[in-house]
């Protein structure tokens, strides 16, 4: 068998993966991890393959890779795709055999739902935009099999893409020196099939809705037109994605407090209190608003079969039921849909504070570079209180928030004073200012950049 063509291959920084296809895995992975969805296994889980056998074929352990390949590929792709994240320089080489995300010198976090944003500047055709990543990665894949067939194949500035396997001698053992072309029709296949059941999964559960086996469903096919068309008013309202996701955990759907209005009413306000805090427009208002209506009953109908499974729920009058449901649909939002994200409007401010900070500045830097660490590093706030604490009324605000700059001023300002402990209101505002930014939707354009930018 001649040797693989690893410059096409290289792996680098892991990030995360999974191992199956299939929605039963996938669910087993998403709610044995802490941090919600399809979350990485243990390194040494990532290569499963089982040991060779004498005399086992190279040929068969080859076609076996690249079907595992291909629903780890799947599974990463709905998880970018799912999360917002963009990779924005999808080559060969910046793809991985064991379904890693590598090679992150240009990324970003769409804002906006739109398929077409990419966060290279210099992809002016959009080729490796956030609605182009899954063909993007297929097309990879569809290169490494027909690089190791023996085909002419199609790699960034390679001059020898339709030569290179006339270098490698026959294998000395009789076996085929190239993958037969049929070995590799399956592998596509199962990349698409994980795509869209990982997808399928994890957008559930940023919906707050069970991806158990056999939920019934207000409707059939309840909850995958739920995704798809949430995703549909997304795109058409330009609301800034990951705020409009959290949002869902913020606004009443199942259960309200007060009493008087009727379902319609309370669902009109959520509507608008979601739109407003993610910058949707006014003009989709109303679509929202009865998307919300089925979204409700889809979490109704959840948890009255939940609610049959328990004796105690048995007694139960429908208003606890609806109670316990939006509980737990809020709970499951908020362990899916991180409040921080990493907006790389607010991190260019920062890091451009950090660069320029002068001798009476670099306190409040270091200061900002922690809590933003930080945030980062803990996103999720499961319980809301830093919802509440960072952004306050979010729905109601109209003015977004200052840039850092001002910060800086009013911490300067206060550190001139002689109030007492000024110092501690200047670096408030600045932690302030960190959580703000990474939970708050972007103030200006998300930044682009280009491979080697400086």
């Amino acid at each position: 068998m001649p040797s693989l063509p690893w410059k096409q291959l290289q792996m680098r920084a892991p990030v995360r993966s999974i191992s199956s296809t299939s929605r039963t895995s996938c669910r087993k992975i998403a709610f044995s991890s802490g941090g919600g969805a399809c979350h990485a296994l243990p390194r040494s889980t990532l290569v499963d393959l089982p040991p060779p056998s004498p005399g086992g074929s190279r040929l068969e352990a080859l076609r076996c890779l690249l079907e595992r390949l291909a629903k780890r590929l799947g599974a990463l792709i709905a998880a970018w795709t799912a999360v917002g994240f963009v990779h924005g320089v999808m080559n060969t080489d910046n793809l991985s055999l064991i379904g890693l995300t590598i090679d992150m010198n240009v990324y970003g976090f769409v804002d906006e739902y739109d398929p077409a944003w990419s966060p290279n500047h210099i992809d002016t055709e959009a080729r490796y935009a956030f609605g182009e990543q899954r063909a993007m990665a297929r097309w990879g894949l569809e290169q490494l099999i027909r690089a190791v067939s023996g085909l002419a194949f199609t790699a960034d500035n390679q001059p020898d893409t339709r030569t290179w396997q006339a270098a490698h001698a026959e294998p000395a053992d009789g076996e085929a020196a190239w993958l037969p072309p049929e070995y590799g029709k399956e592998a596509p296949r199962l990349f698409e099939e994980s795509f869209e059941n990982c997808h399928d999964v994890r957008m559930r559960l940023r919906l707050g809705l069970s991806t158990s086996e056999g939920v019934p469903e207000s409707a059939p096919g309840a909850p995958s037109e739920l995704v798809k068309s949430w995703t549909a008013w997304l795109g058409r309202s330009r609301a800034v994605y990951p705020t409009a996701s959290r949002a869902l955990a913020e606004v009443h759907v199942a259960f309200y407090s007060e009493r008087g209005d009727d379902v319609e009413t309370r669902l009109t306000r959520s509507a608008e209190e979601l739109s407003r805090a993610s910058g949707a427009r006014v003009s989709e208002t109303g679509a929202l608003c009865a998307w919300l209506g089925a979204y409700r009953e889809q979490v109704l109908a959840e948890a009255r079969t939940v609610g049959k499974a328990y004796e105690t729920w048995l007694q139960q009058k429908e208003e606890a039921i609806m109670r316990q449901a939006e509980a737990i649909r809020v709970a499951r939002v908020r362990r899916a849909v991180p409040l921080f994200v990493a907006w790389t409007s607010t991190l260019r401010e920062l890091s451009a504070l950090v660069e320029a900070a002068t001798e009476s500045e670099r306190k409040h830097g270091s200061i900002a570079l922690e809590v933003a660490l930080r945030s980062l590093e803990h996103p999720y706030d499961l319980d809301g209180s830093a919802t509440a604490d960072v952004l306050g009324d979010w729905a109601g605000r109209a003015s977004r928030r200052l840039l850092l700059a001002d910060w800086l001023a009013t911490a300067r300002a206060e550190d001139a004073t002689d109030a007492p402990a000024p110092e501690v209101a200047g670096l408030v505002g600045v932690r302030r200012w960190v959580r703000e930014g990474l939970a708050d939707r972007p103030r200006e354009t998300q930044l682009k950049t280009s491979c080697g930018a400086q």
